[in-house]
């Protein structure tokens, strides 16, 4: 919290500046501990979304695939089913 409150770092004995613009967070579950509640009550924006399913990660990469076409791309590397598989 350090970081979020105070824009510094305790690493050991020393404490570092940190040049914070921007925090973005994301977990696997709700916060149960009072650290974590802590944290979860200063973000802004919270999207509290459901698990994918086996039959629907295909899908996803699907929708958010980027074209084949070089030209269509900015310089975005493709990716499919097989590499979210790796």
């Amino acid at each position: 919290l350090s970081i979020v409150n105070e824009r510094v770092f305790d690493n050991g004995p020393e404490r570092v500046a940190v040049p914070l613009r921007c925090l973005v967070a994301a977990s696997n579950e709700a916060p149960e501990s009072e650290e974590l509640e802590a944290l979860y009550d200063r973000l802004l924006f919270r999207l509290i979304v459901n698990p994918v399913s086996d039959g629907g990660v295909s899908a996803l990469i699907a929708a958010t695939a980027f074209s084949s076409d070089p030209q269509d791309s900015d310089g975005a590397i493709p990716l499919g089913l097989e590499d979210a598989e790796r």
